[in-house]
């Protein structure tokens, strides 16, 4: 959860709720903390290894677009499973 936190961290804070918010472009609000707890559930629930690199590969992809980094993460993770017998995982984000 910390390095997704850390890649989105919040530009503006909503004071009333303490939520962490980044702003979108699509002026969705957008909340970091909510969406931190989602990708590690994903990647807790898989059941796979994953290096902090390769996690960090895969939101690089998405340096600027939170809301597509959690809505591809699932994906990525069906990548990464079809991986983990075979070639490298690192490679795997790539194709996503």
């Amino acid at each position: 959860m910390g390095i997704f936190k850390h890649f989105y961290s919040p530009t503006v804070s909503d004071s009333e709720s303490n939520a962490s918010i980044f702003p979108c472009a699509s002026s969705e609000k957008f909340d970091v903390v909510e969406a931190a707890e989602e990708f590690a559930n994903v990647l807790t629930e898989a059941n796979i290894k994953v290096s902090l690199a390769t996690i960090q590969g895969f939101l690089l992809l998405y340096k600027r677009d939170p809301i597509m980094a959690q809505k591809n993460v699932r994906d990525w993770v069906k990548v990464l499973q079809g991986t983990q017998g075979g070639s490298s995982a690192v490679a795997a984000h790539v194709v996503v």
